[in-house]
């Protein structure tokens, strides 16, 4: 049992190793704030919804471009790839703006996970 436990760790490296060397033909950085994951929803005493500690938090992001894809990291860390970005890829990076994993899933063409 204990290997399985050793695989997975070293399999979760070795992926990431392998996207940290992939060549690159150019590197953008870009600071992106990105909605926190804190978030609390409950009910007030007379029954109103309420939403509290929401946060942004500023993360370092790189766009590595390499042929027709764009490798989107943050922080080293490879969130997702985009194949042949679209307009709307350029359009949001040429105003400093990264989608995160879960937005660009669903509204860009091409995405991969990494």
């Amino acid at each position: 049992m204990k290997t399985k436990h050793l695989l997975l760790p070293a399999f979760a490296a070795l992926a990431l190793s392998a996207c940290t060397s992939t060549p690159t033909e150019s590197v953008e950085q870009v600071d992106v704030l990105y909605p926190s994951t804190a978030t609390l929803f409950d009910l007030s005493p007379s029954g109103e919804q309420l939403v509290a500690g929401m946060a942004m938090t500023q993360k370092v992001t790189e766009i590595r471009r390499s042929g027709d894809k764009a490798l989107v990291c943050i922080e080293d860390r490879c969130a997702y790839s985009v194949a042949l970005p679209n307009e709307k890829f350029e359009s949001l990076l040429s105003e400093g703006q990264v989608l995160p994993m879960s937005q660009a899933i669903v509204e860009l063409d091409g995405v991969e996970l990494q």
